[in-house]
C-alpha cells in the first residue's frame, strides 16, 4: 500500500469499519499505523484487500473521473461533437461557434486532453485536434450496468399506462 493509501486508511477506514478502533498518532507512525494493527489483527488477507482495493479504485475511478468531468462542460461537449465527424480541427476552428477566446477554447481542449478524449497535434503555430472515443466507451460500460434497472422501470411504467388506458374513463362526481 503507498504511503497516501496508509495515511487515509489510518485516518479514516480503521475507525469506520471498528477493525482496530481510534489509532493514537502519536505513538505510531503512518508506516506502523492502523494497517500494521489490522494486519496483526487478521492477519495477511486484510491487507491484500486494502492493496487490491486501493489499486482498482486509481486505476478505474480517476479516468472515468476525468471523462465525466470533462463531459460536464456544454462547450466541451459541443467540441466534441464537432470532433465526432473524425476530422481535425484547429483550436480557431473549434472556438469559432462559442463566444469565447482562443485562450478560453484552450483550457477546454486541455481538459478534454487530460480526460484523453482529444489528441492534439501541432504543427509549427497550428495546433489540429482529433477526437479519441476510446474513453467514452469506458462510460458506455458503465452506464451499461444500470440498463436492467431502467428497463424494469419503463416496463413498470408501460404496465400502469396500459392500466390506465384500459380502465373506463371515470369521471369525479362534482360535491355541490
Amino acid at each position: 500500500m503507498g504511503e497516501r493509501g496508509r495515511e487515509y486508511f489510518d485516518r479514516n477506514l480503521s475507525v469506520q469499519a471498528g477493525v482496530v478502533g481510534p489509532v493514537d498518532f502519536t505513538h505510531t507512525t503512518l508506516t506502523q499505523g492502523a494497517g500494521e494493527l489490522v494486519r496483526a489483527k487478521c492477519g495477511a488477507r486484510f491487507r491484500i484487500f486494502i492493496d487490491i482495493f486501493n489499486h482498482m479504485v486509481a486505476d478505474s475511478t480517476d479516468a472515468l473521473d476525468a471523462t465525466f468531468h470533462a463531459l460536464a462542460h456544454p462547450t466541451r461537449r459541443a467540441m466534441l461533437a464537432m470532433l465526432a465527424n473524425g476530422e481535425e480541427y484547429t483550436v480557431g476552428e473549434l472556438a469559432a461557434p462559442f463566444n469565447v477566446s482562443l485562450a478560453a477554447s484552450s483550457k477546454h481542449l486541455i481538459v478534454l486532453e487530460k480526460a484523453k478524449l482529444v489528441r492534439r497535434r501541432v504543427d509549427g503555430c497550428t495546433h489540429a485536434c482529433r477526437l479519441n472515443a476510446k474513453p467514452l466507451k469506458k462510460v458506455v460500460d458503465w452506464t451499461e450496468e444500470f440498463r436492467g434497472c431502467w428497463e424494469r422501470n419503463f416496463d413498470k411504467l408501460d404496465a400502469v399506462l396500459h392500466e390506465l388506458k384500459d380502465t373506463p374513463n371515470r369521471r369525479r362526481k362534482d360535491p355541490r
